[in-house]
């Protein structure tokens, strides 16, 4: 049995600034990236990343073992982010 990881990068991260799916370490490496990473070096598999606000921009940044999953509703808030995870995790598990 494998262990699913959803990553929720979907918001647009308007207390932060813009979302957070598009920011970076002091490096510059993308957050969403390293979230990715951390999950599959954890032996998640597969890694779910969730997207909303800046989809287009944020895919770029998400590593290829990364799966990506579009929240068309994520302005409806964070439970939106949370069924459509949730709804790509169950469709992998089938």
């Amino acid at each position: 049995m494998s262990t699913c990881g959803i990553v929720l990068a979907a918001g647009a991260g308007t207390r932060f600034g813009g979302p957070k799916a598009l920011a970076r370490t002091a490096d510059g490496t993308p957050w969403v990236a390293r979230a990715v990473r951390t999950l599959a070096d954890a032996g998640c598999d597969p890694v779910l990343v969730v997207l909303g606000a800046a989809r287009d921009e944020a895919a770029a940044l998400v590593p290829a073992d990364g799966v990506i999953v579009d929240a068309p509703d994520w302005a409806d808030g964070l439970s939106a982010s949370v069924r459509a995870g949730l709804a790509a995790a169950e469709a992998t598990a089938a």
